[in-house]
């Protein structure tokens, strides 16, 4: 639980513009309805320090799955290969690094 003050507020000690994206994610997803496009989580340059800086302070706040939720797809007609989709990317596995 998170630290409140006298009046049950809390203070948010991230930066304005990374929490920003994530709200507007979570307001997006709140907001879906069917046969529209699918939210997409939030994606940076490669390798930018406000890439970075926004997957740790999703972590802190135990978003991760929220945020980039893992969906497994069979991206193979072999079925052997599996991706781990809308995830950070360095999250990739095959099916043999599971055995």
């Amino acid at each position: 639980s998170m630290e409140k003050d006298a009046d049950g507020n809390i203070f948010i000690d991230q930066s304005f513009h990374l929490f920003e994206k994530m709200i507007n994610y979570l307001r997006q997803r709140a907001n879906e309805c069917p046969g529209a496009s699918e939210t997409h989580s939030p994606q940076f340059e490669y390798n930018t320090n406000e890439k970075w800086d926004f997957y740790r302070m999703v972590n802190y706040y135990g978003m991760t799955n929220g945020i980039y939720p893992m969906r497994i797809y069979n991206r193979s007609t072999d079925k052997i290969h599996v991706e781990i989709d809308k995830s950070p990317e360095c999250f990739f596995v095959t099916s043999e690094e599971w055995c």
